[in-house]
C-alpha cells in the first residue's frame, strides 16, 4: 500500500501537538538515557515491553536535542517498516506545526526533515526525498534504504523497535556514509541508540538469534564490564536473554528499561508479565476502566452460533471481566496448518466482540493458511453481522508493533516433534507477542493446558530453559481462571 505523505502532513498541520506524560519514572529515565546518548556521543539501549511507550521515548528524547545539532549533525531514525516510519513522521509534523507545537510552519519542516522508502508517495512534498543539506536535522528511514548523507561528522543513530533486528540490517542506513568517511579518510563519530524488545524476537532464523542488535550489545558490553562473564556469543535462549537484561537495568548506566505499559490493563497484561518479564511489567489501567469506556451492548445478529458467543461475551464484559478463555481440547489442525473448528469460533467471537463493545477487534491468527481462509469466510458469511465496530483477520507476525481495541487469539498447535517444531516451540515469542496487543478485552481459543504441558515437557526433555515463558504464561492464564478474574467458555455443540 502506498501512503501518501502530503495527506500525513495536512493532518498533522490541523492537530494538537502531542502531550506527554513525565510521570513514569521508568519512560523518565528511557529518555534521559537516549538524550545523554547523543550528547555524549556514545550507545544507548533501552528494552520497551509492549505498549510501554518506545516510539514515544524517542521522540521525545530527540525533541530535547533537535535545537542543539550543529549543521555538522544529523539524526539517523530508523525503523523496520514504512509504517512505524511513517508513525514518526506523524508524530514529528505534529509537534512541529501542529497546534500548540514548537511554532515551526510547512517551510520549516521540509527543510529539516527527509524520509525514504519505496511505499512513500512524495507528491506536492518532494523536498522530503531530497539528499540531505546543511538544514537537515533528522532522516527517518527503513532499514533497507542507503542515504547519502555528506558534510555530516557526527551522525546520531536511533534503531526503533529493534526487536528483530541483525546488527547488519540496522545499520545498513550508514554504510555508504560510514564508506565515504573512510574514502575521504575523514573521521566520523556520533551515537548510537538501540531500542526494542529482544523478547518479542520473532522471525528470526536460530543462526541469527546471535546478531540480534540488542542482544550483540549488551553482551558485548558485559564481556568488557564483567570478568566473570565468559559467554563465547550472545544468548539466544528466552530465559537467559532475561538475565542478561537484568543485568543490564541493575550494571549499565546506558541501559534502561519500560516498565509501564499504556496498551495492556489489568489483568490482561497478567500472563505475559508473568511469564515473559519476570512479572515486571505493570499496567497503568485496568481492565474495568476500559471497559466502562466502552459502550456495551447486546446486539445480536439472529444466527444461533453468533448470537450464543454475544450472549457469552455480553454477560461477561457486564461483570467488568475482560479475559475469556474458549477451551478448545480436541486435537487440532490434523491435517495442517488451519483448523475449522477454531476458525469458525474465532470469526464468531470476533464479530461477537464487535458487536457487543462497538470497536475494533484484531483476530490473531497463528499460519498464514489460516490467513486466507478466514479472510475469505468472513467476506462471505460473516462481514454482513458485523453491526457496529470492525473485525479484522490477521497473523501474529503481521500485528507485531500494532494494537486493537479487542483482541481474539487462535492458538496454534499446542504440540510439537522433537526436530520439527511446531510455531510455539520455534519461536516463544510468538506466544508473548499474540497475547500483547489488546487495549481492552481479549478471547484466547484453545488449549492452554496442553500447551503448557508440552512446554514444560520439552524443557525436561531437552534439559533447557527455552520454553519456560510459555508454561509459566499458560499456568498464570490457568491461575486467572481459578481465580474468577477469567471465564473458561467450553464451546457448545
Amino acid at each position: 500500500m502506498i501512503i501518501e505523505l502530503k495527506k500525513i502532513i495536512e493532518q498533522s498541520q490541523s492537530s494538537e501537538a502531542p502531550r506527554l506524560s513525565t510521570s513514569d519514572p521508568s519512560f523518565n529515565r528511557a529518555v534521559k538515557v537516549m538524550r545523554e546518548a547523543v550528547e555524549g556521543r556514545h550507545i544507548s539501549l533501552v528494552q520497551g515491553p509492549p505498549g510501554t511507550g518506545k516510539t514515544a521515548a524517542i521522540f521525545e528524547s530527540i525533541s530535547y536535542v533537535l535545537d542543539l545539532l550543529g549543521d555538522d549533525e544529523i539524526i539517523l531514525y530508523v525503523a523496520p517498516t514504512h509504517e512505524l516510519g511513517v508513525e514518526f513522521l506523524r508524530r514529528f509534523s505534529s509537534a512541529a506545526i501542529g497546534r500548540g507545537g514548537w511554532g515551526y510552519n510547512l517551510k520549516d519542516l521540509l527543510r529539516m526533515v527527509r524520509i525514504y522508502g519505496s511505499r512513500y508517495d512524495y507528491t506536492h512534498v518532494d523536498a522530503l526525498v531530497k539528499a540531505p543539506d546543511k538544514d537537515t536535522r533528522i532522516i527517518i528511514t527503513t532499514e533497507y534504504q542507503r542515504p547519502f548523507i555528506k558534510d555530516k561528522a557526527y551522525i546520531h543513530i536511533v534503531v526503533d523497535e529493534a526487536s528483530r533486528s541483525l546488527v547488519h540490517r540496522a545499520l545498513t542506513p550508514a554504510v555508504r556514509v560510514f564508506i565515504d568517511h573512510v574514502y575521504r579518510k575523514r573521521s566520523i563519530s556520533g551515537s548510537l541508540s538501540i531500542i526494542g524488545d529482544p523478547m518479542q524476537a520473532i522471525s528470526v532464523d536460530v543462526s541469527e538469534r546471535f546478531f540480534l542488535l540488542m542482544n550483540t550489545a549488551v553482551h558485548a558490553l558485559r564481556k568488557y564490564a564483567d570478568p566473570s562473564y565468559n559467554a563465547n556469543k550472545p544468548p539466544a535462549d528466552p530465559e537467559r536473554v532475561k538475565e542478561l537484561l537484568n543485568w543490564a537495568e541493575t550494571n549499565l548506566r546506558e541501559f534502561a528499561r519500560l516498565r509501564y505499559t499504556y496498551r495492556l490493563p489489568d489483568p490482561i497484561h497478567s500472563p505475559i508479565s508473568h511469564g515473559f518479564y519476570d512479572g515486571a511489567l505493570n499496567p497503568i489501567a485496568t481492565i474495568s476502566y476500559r471497559l466502562r469506556s466502552m459502550e456495551i451492548r447486546d446486539i445480536r445478529t439472529g444466527i444461533s452460533s453468533i448470537d450464543e458467543a454475544i450472549e457469552e461475551v455480553y454477560g461477561i464484559l457486564s461483570t467488568d471481566i475482560g479475559f475469556i478463555v474458549v477451551s478448545h481440547k480436541r486435537y487440532a489442525y490434523e491435517d495442517g496448518e488451519y483448523d475449522a473448528t477454531r476458525a469458525k469460533l474465532g470469526l464468531e467471537f470476533g464479530v461477537a466482540m464487535a458487536n457487543v463493545t462497538g470497536r475494533r477487534v484484531s483476530v490473531v491468527v497463528p499460519y498464514r493458511e489460516m490467513l486466507s481462509q478466514m479472510r475469505l469466510s468472513y467476506l462471505h458469511r460473516f462481514k454482513s453481522l458485523v453491526k457496529r465496530g470492525d473485525v479484522e483477520i490477521t497473523t501474529i507476525h503481521r500485528i507485531l508493533g500494532g494494537e486493537a481495541d479487542a483482541v481474539v487469539a487462535i492458538l496454534g498447535k499446542e504440540y510439537t516433534g522433537k526436530d520439527d517444531k511446531t510455531i510455539y516451540f520455534k519461536e516463544p515469542e510468538t506466544l508473548n507477542v499474540q497475547l500483547s496487543r489488546s487495549r481492552g478485552p481479549i478471547v484466547v481459543i484453545g488449549n492452554i493446558e496442553r500447551l503448557g504441558e508440552k512446554a514444560k515437557e520439552m524443557d525436561q526433555q531437552e534439559r533447557t530453559t527455552r520454553y519456560k515463558p510459555i508454561w509459566l504464561t499458560c499456568e498464570r492464564i490457568e491461575k486467572l481462571v481459578k481465580s474468577g478474574v477469567a471465564v473458561e467458555i467450553k464451546p457448545r455443540g
